[in-house]
Order: structure tokens, then sequence, then C-alpha cells
């Protein structure tokens, strides 16, 4: 693995929520309370984030916080993809929840004969098979 791709394997990170959340309020100090955490601590990560992009988040000199063009096409890219991963999450819940969960009990002798296929065959009908002896 290069160095450069080892800056970004940690990406969806804290760093990342820590970035949206000062973005999207433009403000480190308001981020603190949302995220409950020092205002110290939000600017290092943030710091630490810039560095391993090798670019600029933020517009430092403005007030109120203003995210640098970098900054913008990162948050909305991120902020996107924080929608969709939500709404694939929320569709693979909803397709599990709508297929029950099954306990089989067996008898020893029974498992050892057919367990393994019987949980095979079932796999797909179902949320998730669990059997015990």
């Amino acid at each position: 693995m290069t160095a450069g791709l080892r800056d970004f394997s940690g990406f969806y990170t804290r760093s990342c929520e820590i970035f949206i959340v000062c973005a999207r309020l433009k403000s480190f100090s308001a981020a603190t309370e949302v995220l409950q955490t020092s205002q110290s601590s939000i600017s290092q990560t943030i710091k630490r984030l810039e560095n391993s992009l090798q670019f600029n988040l933020f517009e430092r000199e403005s007030r109120p916080l203003r995210t640098t063009q970098e900054g913008e096409a990162l948050y909305k890219k991120l902020t996107l993809d924080a929608e969709q991963n939500r709404r694939m999450i929320e569709l693979f819940r909803t397709r599990n929840y709508l297929k029950p969960v099954l306990d089989i009990g067996l008898i020893e002798s029974a498992a050892s004969f057919c367990g393994a296929e019987l949980t095979q065959a079932l796999k797909g009908s179902v949320g998730s098979v669990e059997a015990e002896c």
C-alpha cells in the first residue's frame, strides 16, 4: 500500500464527522456542544485531516467560519454519501426485518445428519438461522 492510500484508509471516521458538523454549523465552538468535545480537540482533528488531505478545508480568516472550495466540495460529497449510506442501511434493515429469525433445536444425531443442509436451505428465506443441539 502506498503512503497516499494509507492516508485515506480510515477516511469515514470521527475526523469526517467533526468536519461535517463544523462546516454545517460554520463554527468550531458551536460544534463543541454538538460533538461534546473540546474546541482544542476539534481544531487538532481538523488540522490532522487537512494535513492528511494536503489542502485546507476552512478559510480561517473569515467569521463565520467558511469552507474553502475544496472543503465545500468535500462537505457536499460526504453529506451526500452519508445520506445514501443511511438509506442503504435502512433498506437492509427493512429487508432483514421482514425476514424472521429462525431458531432450531435439534438432537445431536439429527444435527449431524441434516443440520448443515437444513440451515443452508433456509438461509435465503429467513434473516438468520441458528441451530442448537
